[in-house]
């Protein structure tokens, strides 16, 4: 699992027909103390997680090609869950 920010999406003009019918958001990672590392990455998203949310990230790409019901997808990353505290406190 990855701990990340939402901190856009993805608008395509164009796409492996694959990723036509997903929402894709620019992730930052971040630490285990919630501090931005610098390192970026797509994510599929169908739960509505919005930019400024903290998520947590799937690297398997088994479940991105269940949601999709593609097995060809090129699409790794998953959103499987918003954060709404970390250590008790709310974010």
């Amino acid at each position: 699992m990855i701990l990340a920010k939402v901190i856009g999406n993805v608008t395509k003009a164009a796409c492996h027909p694959g990723l036509e019918t997903a929402r894709v958001l620019i992730c930052e990672v971040l630490d285990q103390n919630g501090n931005a590392t610098g390192k970026v990455l797509g994510a599929g998203d169908w739960i509505g997680a919005g930019i400024g949310n903290e998520v947590m990230i799937s690297a398997d790409g088994d479940a991105c090609q269940a949601f999709l019901k593609d097995s060809n997808t090129p699409l790794r990353n998953v959103v499987v869950g918003i954060v709404d505290s970390r250590g008790g406190k709310a974010i």
